[in-house]
């Protein structure tokens, strides 16, 4: 009686155990790895949840700062020293430490749902990359820049301008630094929504409240002393030209986490600010007037409202013989959109102004037409303010599940910024590893770079798919040919 007591609580906790990981398998996300190129959406049959998504890919800008032939190309270039470096620079700021391999684990292990993985490389290839693997792609600068001629570039904003351009690229896709890691399950609805029209982000500081000690340094060459740095300069150029767009807002700066992206709107916005855009995809370098990739993106994506230029012209502004023609009439529309009075003046100061933009030296007898009105920002985003309430994209703000963490300068305060991400980590799905090792002590620096490493290999120590195994590597490291000896 008694066996058969145990006989039946055995077979009971066995039908229990086999329906629980019936129900898993069926009801709870996996995350297989998949070797091979996804069908074209996000898990194929594997999740219903996500089956009919649209295809996601990732990119990633990486640079390897420790092979000597981008030190020299790079410094070479950018100094134009003489004798293009006999001796290249000892700088911690340019070291690779090996970030894009864990990175990659990290996609591997917690976003295996990414179809395709896109590396934007300067010509080079990691020694440890499994090339061979259909998911990956090395991709160089010349492979998808619409203007080769402003080539090289070393400028990060430059080359995220470009990146939507890549051949095969999925219309959504993440953008991602090396230094970017992913902890925990990470599904696409994280970002976006299924249809496409429903963005997440999350912000973790103003800009100008943030800076406000600073302010005064923000503006360009008013005042004498430490100006920001290019990355906060670029913001506070955005910021300003987002102002006289939309109107005066406060701006927060959205996290250097991974982000989805859509390649039309990227096109959209450079034809919004071709000017800006196409400034910031010449520059080789870093410049305080860049069009801040991410920055420029989503807050256009937040602010750009809907609004039908031509339709409303023919409507409100229009000539009654040709319709093609402003009628003189209703300058008062105009001048009220813009917020000045019903006057001479103002009448000259708007056609001074759309003269200007359409690069008309004599405003004088200038015939207004749609066209030119339409070339106009000052006239288009008056009238897109005043007379458009709906808002072109939709978007949600989200509680943030980034964590910024510092490594460097002090040691004391790198410790202490990892045991901080370990306090939140149950709310953290991503994280950058941000490299500020101290330039002056090398011993310090080393100790640091440990700590880092460290932390690393503990929470991505299992290789990834997208490594060669048995420690191979490989032979080619770079696809552009280029050795020491061609500095020489």
């Amino acid at each position: 009686m008694k066996n058969n007591f145990s006989n039946r609580k055995i077979t009971i906790v066995f039908v229990s155990v086999f329906l629980f990981l019936i129900v898993l398998k069926f009801f709870y996300p996996s995350q297989n790895k998949i070797t091979e190129i996804p069908a074209d959406n996000i898990k194929g049959s594997v999740w219903t949840k996500y089956k009919d998504w649209p295809p996601i890919d990732l990119v990633y800008t990486w640079v390897n700062g420790s092979d000597p032939v981008h030190l020299k190309k790079t410094f070479c270039d950018a100094l134009d020293f003489k004798n293009c470096y006999t001796k290249y620079p000892n700088i911690n700021g340019f070291t690779d430490h090996g970030e894009l391999k864990y990175s990659l684990r990290s996609v591997d292990m917690y976003m295996s749902w990414v179809r395709k993985i896109y590396i934007v490389t300067n010509n080079q290839i990691p020694n440890w990359l499994n090339t061979s693997n259909p998911r990956i792609q090395i991709v160089s600068l010349e492979d998808f820049y619409e203007d080769p001629s402003t080539l090289p570039s070393f400028s990060s904003p430059s080359i995220q301008h470009q990146i939507y351009r890549i051949k095969g690229l999925s219309e959504y896709f993440i953008s991602m630094d090396d230094d970017n890691f992913i902890t925990k399950p990470s599904w696409p609805d994280l970002l976006v929504s299924q249809d496409g029209k429903t963005f997440s982000t999350d912000f973790y500081w103003t800009a100008v409240e943030s800076h406000s000690k600073r302010q005064r340094r923000i503006g360009h060459n008013e005042v004498k002393g430490p100006r920001l740095n290019e990355f906060l300069e670029s913001i506070k150029y955005v910021d300003t030209l987002y102002d006289q767009t939309y109107g005066y807002a406060y701006r927060s700066i959205m996290p250097h986490a991974p982000g989805v992206f859509k390649k039309s709107i990227m096109e959209e916005l450079h034809k919004r600010f071709p000017i800006q855009s196409q400034k910031t995809i010449r520059n080789q370098y870093r410049h305080r007037d860049d069009f801040q990739f991410q920055f420029s993106y989503f807050w256009y994506l937040i602010q750009e409202k809907e609004f039908n230029f031509e339709e409303y012209f023919q409507n409100n502004l229009a000539d009654q013989i040709n319709n093609n023609l402003f009628d003189t009439n209703k300058w008062n529309i105009l001048t009220d959109a813009l917020g000045l009075k019903y006057h001479s003046d103002s009448i000259k100061r708007i056609t001074r102004k759309i003269a200007r933009e359409n690069h008309i030296l004599q405003e004088d007898g200038m015939v207004l037409t749609l066209q030119l009105l339409k070339k106009s920002d000052y006239i288009y985003n008056a009238l897109a303010n005043k007379y458009s309430s709906k808002l072109k994209y939709n978007f949600k703000f989200v509680d943030s599940r980034f964590r910024f963490i510092a490594i460097g300068p002090r040691l004391s305060r790198t410790k202490f910024n990892i045991k901080e991400y370990y306090r939140n980590k149950d709310k953290i799905n991503f994280i950058c590893l941000n490299d500020d090792l101290p330039t002056g002590d090398h011993e310090l620096a080393i100790k640091i770079e440990n700590i880092m490493l460290n932390f690393l290999k503990k929470h991505y120590h299992k290789p990834s798919q997208f490594e060669l195994k048995d420690n191979k590597r490989n032979s080619v490291l770079r696809n552009d040919g280029l050795t020491l000896d061609d500095f020489d």
